[in-house]
């Protein structure tokens, strides 16, 4: 294989990997905030309410901000 082809492997792979990882984090982080939702379900208190409500805003929401970030960067590659 010449120069060129590997390159081109490699660039291609490591496209994949990175949204193959950025989907896993998604993926993670709909977990956590069932989790959390299931924990403040269990015993609602204001603080549990509070931090269900947060969770999704200050980690979720820019875990999918990344991943259409990274979705419109393997769109343009391809």
């Amino acid at each position: 294989m010449d120069a060129e082809v590997l390159a081109a492997l490699v660039r291609y792979v490591k496209t994949g990997l990175i949204v193959i990882q950025t989907r896993i984090m998604v993926l993670i982080g709909l977990l956590l905030c069932a989790g959390g939702t299931a924990w403040t379900l269990y015993e609602p208190t204001w603080e549990r309410v509070a931090a269900s409500a947060l969770f999704p805003i200050l980690v979720f929401w820019p875990i999918i901000r990344l991943e259409k970030k990274d979705g419109q960067l393997a769109t343009k590659t391809d």
